[in-house]
């Protein structure tokens, strides 16, 4: 075995800076908006970063308490987010997520429609 991986041409950089995230699932932008970025975080936290040239960082939605996560590793938790297409004027995203149903007894994949 090499002692080092080959070359390919290509490296990784953080993206945005000294901005971390734990457990990210996946990375959104709303329709229409090109310096916005939201980041999926499974634990049930929706980050959203602005000013792209110079990331900062802040809580868009959490929803952590409704969020049932088999974090660090698994397949619960919050897991995805999508904009509506006519988000910038209707203000509706959907989200993802496993949650305990009290009626089954049990845990449920959800998937919601949020306005903000």
């Amino acid at each position: 075995m090499p002692s080092l991986p080959p070359v390919y041409g290509y490296s990784t950089v953080k993206a945005f800076g000294s901005v971390g995230f734990t457990n990210p699932v996946a990375i959104v932008s709303a329709p229409g908006e090109t310096n916005r970025l939201f980041v999926v975080e499974q634990r049930g936290v929706v980050s959203v970063i602005t000013n792209l040239a110079s990331p900062d960082r802040s809580v868009f939605l959490d929803i952590s308490s409704q969020v049932i996560s088999d974090q660090p590793a698994g397949e619960r938790g919050l897991l995805g987010l999508a904009f509506h297409p006519g988000y910038a004027t209707n203000g509706y995203f959907y989200l993802f997520y496993t949650s305990w149903n009290s009626n089954e007894n049990g845990l449920s994949d959800r998937l919601s429609r949020f306005q903000c």
